[in-house]
């Protein structure tokens, strides 16, 4: 049930981290673990975990009945535990991404232009994915034949 729904974020974050890495910082800055944290925190500000989380909720929803699903996001956005979420989303940005790479990201996804990819991306990875399975599929069957 969560598995298409973590893949959407999973790969927001991966379009994320890879564009990012074709943008870069002043020579000679350090990126150090300590940078790097302070980047990622200011990165949160830009893509606060609470909206990814509450977007993630709202996707799983709509796979239960229509009766179900304003108690469901009820219910949901009253036990996550978003302390955990925060510190799981700054430890998996400090870790795998530098400090030119997480201020990138932050003054992207801070932006008009920035919000409005997070907002359409799950879209257009709903109308792609069957496309690209297909596809893939399709190419598998040819090459077992």
């Amino acid at each position: 049930m969560l598995s298409r729904t973590a893949s959407q974020a999973i790969f927001v974050f991966a379009v994320a981290a890879a564009s990012l890495a074709l943008m870069g910082e002043t020579p000679g800055s350090a990126d150090t673990p300590e940078r790097r944290r302070a980047a990622a925190e200011a990165f949160i500000v830009a893509v606060p975990p609470s909206e990814e989380i509450d977007r993630l909720i709202r996707d799983i929803s709509q796979q239960l009945p229509e009766a179900r699903r304003d108690a469901f996001i009820e219910q949901m956005e009253q036990r996550i535990d978003m302390a955990y979420m925060k510190r799981v989303m700054i430890d998996g940005l400090v870790a795998e991404l530098t400090v030119a790479e997480l201020k990138a990201a932050a003054k992207f996804y801070g932006s008009p232009e920035g919000k409005a990819v997070r907002e359409k991306l799950p879209k257009v990875i709903d109308s792609i994915t069957p496309l690209i399975q297909s596809e893939v599929e399709r190419t598998a069957r040819k090459l077992l034949r």
